[in-house]
């Protein structure tokens, strides 16, 4: 008799474990894969806005770094930066302009060419002292990426927005 009653209690333990096991699986599986789906698309809508901002930025593709010339532009400058707080603050900065060479318009504006980037650096040091001068001291010490990304889109206007600059940076950042 009482293996007759344990065999029966086991035997409702197997029914009761069998239907909550139905339950999760009809209930927690479907939201799980909701919460999956989700998360892709979440990570595929990253991964767009990634890519889009990577156009707008360094270059409208990867360039392998054998492809790329640097051309550092001869002077080094001291720029008045926009007084906030009524103190003068400067900038002293050295530009760093990385080329593409395996880009049609290099023969054009290569740095060894007559008519080359070399022709245009006094345009170019002017442009981007005047949106270096244009932010205060605080806007350069905590953007100073903003700031480059910003001389980056400046210096490719002046070049048609061709993909032969393919970034700029900044060889000597100095704040005072």
């Amino acid at each position: 008799m009482k293996r007759n009653l344990i065999s029966v209690i086991i035997l409702a333990f197997s029914i009761i474990n069998f239907i909550l096991l139905a339950i999760i699986v009809f209930t927690v599986i479907p939201t799980n894969k909701k919460t999956a789906n989700l998360i892709t698309d979440i990570a595929s809508i990253i991964d767009l806005t990634l890519e889009s901002s990577n156009k707008d930025g360094e270059g409208t593709g990867e360039v392998s770094l054998d492809m790329l010339t640097p051309y550092e532009l001869p002077n080094e400058n001291t720029v008045t930066l926009n007084s906030t707080d009524g103190t003068a603050h400067y900038a002293v900065i050295k530009v760093m302009i990385s080329m593409n060479s395996g880009s049609e318009d290099y023969k054009t504006y290569d740095p060894a060419a007559e008519t080359g980037i070399a022709s245009k650096s006094s345009i170019i040091e002017s442009t981007i002292q005047d949106i270096v001068g244009s932010h205060s001291y605080e806007d350069c010490v905590s953007n100073k990426e903003g700031i480059r990304q910003e001389c980056l889109t400046a210096v490719k206007k002046l070049f048609n927005d061709s993909d032969v600059i393919y970034d700029v940076q900044f060889s000597k950042w100095v704040l005072s």
